[in-house]
């Protein structure tokens, strides 16, 4: 038995400077070396610097797929059903 999954992709280009310098909670870029491995923001985000990253990522997709702007928070939370309520069919 075979299943289907619906699902939307966005292609986000590497080449944008920031995914990992602008603040996921409230977008200030944060300078930081290579070697800096936490983000920490003047608004009081502190994150790993690539969960920051992949939040900004995703964010930036979901606003490409015409999502509007969702903002996902520092924890992972967004109050968003990406799948669809017919998931199941």
């Amino acid at each position: 038995m075979s299943t289907s999954i619906n699902c939307l992709i966005a292609k986000i280009s590497p080449s944008i400077p920031g995914y990992s310098q602008d603040c996921s909670s409230c977008g200030a870029r944060v300078k930081k070396s290579l070697s800096t491995r936490t983000h920490v923001c003047s608004c009081g985000a502190v994150l790993c610097r690539d969960w920051n990253a992949a939040i900004n990522i995703l964010n930036k997709g979901l606003e490409q797929l015409g999502w509007g702007t969702p903002k996902v928070n520092p924890s992972g939370q967004i109050n968003l059903c990406l799948v669809g309520e017919n998931s199941h069919e």
